[in-house]
């Protein structure tokens, strides 16, 4: 079984309260002579499918292994019991004291030969008198760590909400879209817990990667639906549909570093830009301004991630920075959603305000109305009384004499008396003939006018007998 050794110097640098381990010998099986290698480096990956391994003395790295120092085995101290063929997070092993005891260690770490990163070297491994590791080692752990988590929950939280949102009303398109973007971004952290792998196994990598881009293109049809410009041209859905294609057929662990998880690295980036700058160009949209900087933000973030991940090693000791960029956009976005929020309260506090002025307003103009109306009915009554009474006079002077009349008689130049025909207490009733069209009528004239109930009654008379004839 071909096999690969690095064996510490520990003549090596110090950093703090840790030892550095940059130097190392290379010995592989079938060379004559060791050669000397500086870490960070990229060792030839062996031939996975002839069970080979690689030995060397490491306390982090992305493959599973076991450390021998001095001929004994060291004990894990991260081990998560989840890594199947790719460890997320760091590694280190305990060196007892009776190891250490000799005054020489001879570190030899082995690792399984499982995927891609099995053979990356990117972080200098620190010889720490701490058992927890040097103040360096634990500052990116928990970084890294609590990132992580952060833009997980972020994410999670926040798709919920635009999810509902999306919901209960379908018009808002860019809930929906970011609901989608933030569940494909809570892939790429739950990568880095290792909280896929034991799901899917070896298929973390290509589905974590399919999501990334997926998350770079749904947020360019949030951008377009937030900005209101329609939907971003047809070119980036193909893209994605290509890159998801990639990733299934490249899904072997050998090939999805380089293929599916590189590209989508790539196609994040270009899409991260193109919001970046799509969001500027929106000023006059409330938010547009926050959203182009929390994406400028991941795109410096998790732009770092997004290097490891294309092979360019580890920057700042494996710092991470999605984590915290994923975190940003959804705590962006939350706020956009909050001021929008306050500003609809506020809205809807000045129509309050407007519709309760205008009740007032409105009050204020019915009851002025009242007042008009009661006082109108009051003159209206006191000119009727004063009517009926000035009628009475004129009738009682008028018609006083009218129970007087004689056959020939002309009443008001248009109707003849012709005879009597009744008389009673009220008045006296004749047979007239109108001039204009020679027909018959009869006319009652009233002996006492001074009574307007009198006037009333003799209207209601007059209106009854309206439309009767006489032959």
């Amino acid at each position: 079984m071909a096999a690969i050794a690095l064996v510490a110097l520990l003549s090596a640098c110090e950093r703090g309260d840790g030892i550095e381990l940059r130097r190392w010998s290379l010995a592989t099986a079938g060379a004559a002579e060791s050669l000397p290698v500086e870490l960070p480096a990229h060792l030839p990956a062996l031939d996975a499918t002839g069970g080979q391994r690689l030995p060397v003395a490491f306390t982090r790295l992305g493959a599973p292994a076991t450390l021998v120092v001095n001929g004994a085995d060291a004990q894990a101290l991260d081990a998560d019991g989840r890594s199947v063929y790719r460890v997320a997070g760091p590694q280190s092993f305990r060196i007892t004291p009776a190891q250490s005891a000799a005054g020489a260690l001879t570190l030899e770490l082995t690792l399984a030969n499982t995927w891609t990163q099995s053979a990356w070297i990117d972080v200098v491994p620190a010889l720490s008198a701490t058992e927890a590791g040097d103040g360096w080692f634990r500052g990116i752990r928990g970084w890294n760590l609590v990132t992580s988590v952060l833009g997980l929950v972020a994410a999670f939280v926040a798709s919920l909400l635009f999810f509902s949102i999306f919901l209960f009303d379908r018009r808002r398109t860019d809930a929906g879209w970011f609901a989608l973007e933030t569940i494909c971004g809570a892939l790429y952290p739950a990568l880095n817990l290792n909280l896929l792998q034991p799901l899917v196994g070896t298929l973390d990598v290509p589905i974590a990667a399919v999501a990334v881009s997926g998350a770079g293109v749904t947020g360019l049809y949030m951008m377009h639906a937030f900005v209101g410009r329609g939907r971003p041209h047809p070119a980036w859905r193909y893209a994605w549909f290509a890159h998801a294609c990639l990733a299934i057929v490249a899904r072997n662990p050998f090939h999805a570093t380089m293929y599916g998880a590189s590209s989508a690295g790539i196609f994040l980036g270009i899409a991260a830009v193109t919001q970046v700058a799509g969001y500027a160009r929106a000023k006059g949209t409330p938010g547009a301004l926050t959203l182009s900087m929390s994406w400028l933000g991941l795109l410096f973030l998790g732009g770092v991630d997004i290097l490891t991940w294309m092979g360019f090693g580890r920057f700042f000791g494996g710092w991470q920075g999605a984590g915290i960029g994923i975190f940003v956009i959804a705590l962006a976005e939350a706020f956009n959603l909050s001021r929008a929020h306050v500003q609809a309260l506020s809205q809807a506090d000045d129509l309050n305000r407007e519709l309760r002025s205008r009740l007032d307003a409105l009050e204020a103009s019915n009851r002025e109305v009242g007042m008009l109306n009661a006082e109108l009915r009051h003159q209206i009554k006191a000119r009727t009384q004063e009517m009926a009474e000035g009628f009475s006079r004129h009738a009682s002077e008028t018609f006083a004499g009218a129970a007087q009349l004689s056959p020939g008689d002309v009443v008001g130049d248009r109707y003849r008396i012709d005879a009597l025909l009744g008389s009673g207490g009220m008045g006296v009733v004749y047979r007239a003939t109108r001039l204009t069209d020679q027909r018959t009528c009869a006319i009652k004239v009233i002996k006492h006018a001074r009574s307007p109930e009198v006037l009333a009654r003799l209207a209601r008379e007059a209106s009854r007998a309206r439309g009767c004839r006489t032959s």
